[in-house]
This record gives C-alpha cells, sequence and structure tokens, in this order.
C-alpha cells in the first residue's frame, strides 16, 4: 500500500541483483532487476536501466500489486493496482 507521497520502487531481482543506495541502484536499474517505480504522480516500469512509462498515476491508499507468470524458462511481469 502507499503509504505517501515521494519516490517507491517494487520488482523483482535475480541473486546477481546488488542494489546501491548511495549510487541510486534499485530494482530495475540494472541487468538483474525488473521493478514498477512510482514518483510523484508518474509511474514507470524499468528494467535493465531502462524505463517505460507505465499507464496510470498512483496516490495515497493505492494498493499496488505484482505478478510474475512464469512458463518453459520464460517469464512475464505485470502490476495492478487496487486489485
Amino acid at each position: 500500500q502507499i503509504l505517501s507521497s515521494g519516490r517507491a520502487c517494487l520488482g523483482y531481482a535475480s541473486s546477481n541483483f546488488s542494489p546501491n543506495s548511495r549510487q541510486a541502484v534499485g530494482v530495475g536499474d540494472d541487468e538483474y532487476s525488473w521493478g514498477f517505480s512510482v514518483g510523484g504522480d508518474k509511474t514507470a516500469k524499468r528494467w535493465g536501466n531502462q524505463s517505460a512509462p507505465y499507464g496510470f498515476t498512483v496516490s495515497s491508499g493505492d494498493v499496488i500489486g505484482c505478478l510474475v507468470e512464469i512458463r518453459d524458462g520464460t517469464f512475464e511481469i505485470s502490476y495492478s493496482m487496487n486489485g
């Protein structure tokens, strides 16, 4: 649940992921992680140090969901809001 305004990131990472708060390396900022970033009224999906807008705005009280579907060695990640 989003409790206040500000920046938040959530997602998934492999065991090779190495976060670094001093260099602002978080989930989605390297080849070993995939994430969803919330900053103010903007949202983005993040992967391999790339990002793209991701279709909805987030406010305090919203609940963000993460889903990973793994099949035959491939995976798909999706995010949801409030359900």
